[in-house]
């Protein structure tokens, strides 16, 4: 992504990407809906649900300001008309490290080691937020000078959804390989990819963002969806085997008392005879 001036004269107005962007939206919107259905309370729902409004508002927004900028004359001053769009791109850039790092707790939480061990795991969530913060704040500052999208910017934030692979994948290697890991796993590649494909392939135009980054990144929203509800079921499976392991705890001290009951009446009645 270019400066603005760039961005005006190489937009290409022929190519709807803001469709696909408010896809992407549609599909965060849908998920976190269902989840909220799920009345799920758990960490892993938690920061799914931050995770897809952070990243519905990111590709609205951006879609709103592709779709600005193919219905009026691009403006590439704040000062002048129809600069609505850069506003817009602004809250894009701002949201978006969010939804990296978002992603990234998400994976953390349906780690055993995010459920077992609660002070490593806030103080990971704390340094992928202020993270998150100091990147959009850089960037919105440095786009309101005018300047290209910086690199810091870029692989900083897909640093973060890096970690949503790293993290599933490490502890499915030192333990039990689980469906949710590969969920995760699945969300964090699909969100790495379309990133290194929105920045590698060349586009015509220095604000289009290419289709194919936008499907990889919907399918990421779903995959860690599902790997959220596939971590809940789990849950509530070994929830239900907690009370049948009890029920045989109980079960087998009862026989025991009753065989010493019966051993105790034997040896009366053996003295009684005696």
């Amino acid at each position: 992504m270019e400066s603005h001036w760039q961005a005006c004269q190489f937009w290409d107005a022929s190519v709807p990407v803001w469709s696909s962007s408010y896809v992407v939206a549609c599909i965060c919107i849908a998920c976190a809906v269902l989840s909220g259905m799920n009345q799920a309370s758990s960490t892993a729902s938690q920061f799914f649900l931050i995770f897809a409004c952070a990243t519905c508002l990111t590709f609205g927004l951006g879609g709103t300001a592709f779709m600005l900028l193919d219905l009026k004359p691009c403006s590439h001053e704040w000062s002048k008309p129809n600069h609505e769009w850069m506003y817009c791109w602004a809250f894009t850039l701002a949201f978006w490290p969010f939804s990296t790092a978002a992603l990234a707790a998400v994976a953390l939480s349906i780690t055993s080691f995010g459920a077992s061990h609660r002070l490593p795991s806030i103080g990971f969530v704390s340094l992928l937020t202020v993270i998150a913060f100091g990147l959009a704040a850089y960037e919105t500052l440095w786009f309101v000078r005018g300047e290209p999208l910086s690199l810091v910017y870029k692989f900083g934030s897909l640093f973060m959804a890096a970690c949503a692979i790293l993290v599933p994948l490490l502890e499915a290697l030192s333990s039990r390989f689980r469906p949710p890991h590969l969920l995760m796993i699945l969300s964090g590649l699909m969100y790495v990819i379309g990133g290194i494909v929105e920045l590698e392939v060349p586009i015509d135009g220095a604000y289009n963002e290419s289709f194919l980054y936008h499907i990889l990144v919907g399918l990421s929203v779903m995959f860690a969806y599902c790997a959220c509800q596939t971590r809940r079921s789990l849950s509530h499976i070994q929830e239900g085997d907690r009370p049948s392991t009890n029920m045989k705890l109980i079960s087998s001290q009862a026989s025991r008392s009753v065989l010493r009951e019966r051993r105790s009446v034997d040896i009366q009645v053996l003295n009684t005879v005696w």
